[in-house]
């Protein structure tokens, strides 16, 4: 179940134009960094939190704007991770 809070920081970040912004900042890392993580998009880009960058990363999987392909070994935590990259479909269109 989701809560009332978690439902509003969601709407609030899209009236904003936060979410946008954000997903635009995960965009531009993963192009310049292919095969990238999500806990090295949180640790590279200025201001972005595991929340935040989480669900802005399913975001643009959903829409197809990434995909994920294999699994990467992460020096920092020592778990396995998935691999982003921008989806050359999306990306030529």
């Amino acid at each position: 179940m989701t809560r009332a809070t978690s439902k509003a920081a969601f709407l609030h970040m899209q009236e904003t134009g936060k979410a946008a912004t954000k997903c635009r900042q995960i965009l531009e890392y993963v192009q310049l960094h292919p095969g990238c993580s999500r806990g090295d998009i949180v640790r590279n880009v200025p201001g972005m939190t595991v929340n935040c960058c989480s669900g802005r990363v399913r975001e643009l999987l959903d829409s197809g704007a990434l995909i994920e392909d294999g699994c990467a070994h992460d020096p920092v935590t020592g778990r396995s991770v998935n691999r982003l990259y921008v989806n050359p479909e999306r990306a030529a269109a």
